[in-house]
């Protein structure tokens, strides 16, 4: 599915967690958006959301983005 949701990744409440939290809500957006406009994002930019999920704990969302790259 695309883009990843994180509302089927769990959250944690720790408060540092949520704060990377909305950075990969961020980082799966500009994803989205580059979609959206018609770029196709790049090794680079899944990369760097790849890396968005497992600061934030989000490793699903890594995963999903990790199968997305490779199709």
């Amino acid at each position: 599915m695309w883009p990843p949701s994180l509302a089927t990744c769990p959250a944690n409440d720790h408060p540092t967690v949520a704060a990377l939290h909305v950075l990969t809500e961020r980082a799966l957006a500009l994803l989205e958006g580059m979609r959206a406009r018609g770029f196709e994002p790049t090794v680079v930019s899944f990369s760097a959301a790849i890396s968005a999920c497992e600061k934030g704990q989000q490793w699903q969302c890594a995963l999903q983005l990790l199968g997305d790259m490779q199709a």
